[in-house]
């Protein structure tokens, strides 16, 4: 508890098991010993998105983004504040954004990003690109990206091979 590091490891940790509040608390405390904190930053824009405040989440974190080079998390996490938004400029910002940082990479972070073009493309309607987006994403390990690759092959015409890839 004396560590804002500690926190916000914890919290991310909380974050992924699903225990919001207390994820919330822990990141909170985080920012309160250190401010600018990225990794307490990062998982306080994920739970204000998972709230519906992209607003908040905005504020977190695009003062913090650069062009010129940012973290793999932190972008990812600005493309996914972009993502929520309405703007579809914002959109393809987002999948700019995180093209750059997936290419010829593979690790967890990449396929967080990986999954987060994945919904990008798919909400812009670019369902062939969103699932070799999955595709890499589920590579990585993520159940989200099978889940979603699944749901995407049934609405894009492919329940068989949607099915499949749910069972």
């Amino acid at each position: 508890d004396k560590y804002p590091r500690g926190l916000a490891l914890r919290g991310q940790a909380k974050l992924v098991a699903g225990e919001i509040d207390a994820a919330k608390a822990d990141l909170d405390a985080a920012l309160k010993q250190a401010p600018k904190l990225e990794p307490a930053l990062i998982g306080r824009a994920w739970i204000d998105l998972q709230a519906g405040d992209a607003d908040e989440a905005r504020k977190r974190i695009q003062p913090r983004y650069s062009d010129a080079g940012s973290s793999i998390a932190l972008t990812t996490a600005y493309a996914a504040i972009l993502r929520a938004g309405t703007d579809p400029e914002d959109k393809k910002k987002a999948v700019a954004m995180l093209e750059r940082i997936v290419a010829g990479q593979r690790s967890a972070p990449i396929g967080q990003a990986q999954l987060e073009l994945a919904r990008v493309q798919r909400d812009l309607g670019e369902t062939r690109a969103a699932r070799k987006a999955y595709e890499e994403a589920a590579l990585s390990g993520s159940w989200d990206a099978r889940i979603e690759i699944g749901m995407l092959l049934i609405e894009d015409r492919d329940p068989l091979g949607g099915r499949d890839t749910l069972d």
